[in-house]
């Protein structure tokens, strides 16, 4: 079997597909290869999966790029769907999260989706975001935090990410992960900076790993092109609260200024291989 990926580039208007296919190769009585015929319907399975995933290998059960009806719940400070210039990854809308003028203020989106596949070994998320404000001392933070439901375990784990830029007006510029107290702990690797001022978005995507006799733990974290091994460590375990996925989108303020961020192209998948992170060595 020979795993076969690329961009299908006839119809250059279709921005959100890539062409996913497995052709199947065939051996006669002789022992000698066979060359696949791929007009033989049973030969080649193609499936459509978004150019921009960077993540063809699972199953996708969520995938919103923001360009239908908004389908992310307003908490708090103001949510919509947005065509704001150089602020869209792909097509022509992205989330758009508005935070008040008072330091402290936030703004945050949240989103409901089915559990995942509970036989699955590995579940991904991943996402585009980036940040408008004022001055790069304006934003607080941007986080998520994602809720996983496990049934085996009768548990919900909370695992998160998060980029904390300034705290009462101090420099930050720290990538942290939330561990199994719920508290942010710094990422190895040394502060990190975000364009702030003109449009830059930022990539991340994070894996779980169920284990057997624990549950979920943290496998692997990617933001842009800068990888880490999580080494299986533990999110928050708590009684089971929810039936699904609960995903939860924050920014917030440092200062008496609004800050802006802008969400696209989301994706979740269960049953994921972990061919992706084997070129990190992990």
């Amino acid at each position: 079997m020979v795993r076969v990926y690329g961009a299908q580039l006839a119809d250059l208007s279709d921005r959100a597909a890539r062409q996913v296919g497995l052709i199947y190769g065939m051996r006669m009585k002789d022992g000698t290869s066979c060359a696949p015929h791929i007009a033989w319907h049973d030969h080649i399975n193609v499936q459509d999966s978004p150019w921009w995933a960077r993540y063809p290998w699972g199953r996708m059960t969520v995938l919103d790029d923001f360009e239908g009806t908004l389908k992310w719940r307003q908490n708090s400070g103001t949510v919509s769907k947005a065509s704001d210039a150089r602020f869209v990854h792909d097509g022509t809308s992205s989330m758009k999260m508005v935070t008040g003028a008072v330091a402290g203020n936030l703004a945050q989106a949240e989103l409901w989706s089915e559990p995942v596949d509970r036989w699955g070994t590995y579940v991904t998320l991943g996402f585009y975001w980036t940040i408008n404000a004022a001055a790069d001392a304006t934003p607080r933070d941007f986080f998520f935090t994602w809720l996983v439901d496990d049934i085996n375990f009768n548990a919900t784990y909370t695992f998160g990410m998060r980029f904390l830029n300034y705290n009462a007006t101090v420099q930050q510029r720290k990538l942290q992960y939330m561990d199994n107290t719920g508290s942010w702990v710094d990422l190895a690797g040394g502060s990190y900076r975000v364009r702030i001022t003109e449009p830059q978005f930022n990539f991340w995507i994070i894996t779980l790993q169920k284990v057997a006799g624990t549950g979920y733990a943290y496998r692997a974290f990617q933001m842009n092109e800068t990888a880490w091994n999580m080494n299986l460590a533990g999110g928050l375990v708590g009684a089971r609260s929810i039936a699904g996925n609960d995903i939860v989108v924050t920014c917030t303020t440092d200062v008496a200024a609004a800050t802006t961020a802008y969400v696209d192209d989301f994706f979740l998948m269960d049953d994921t291989l972990l061919h992706y992170w084997t070129q990190w060595g992990f």
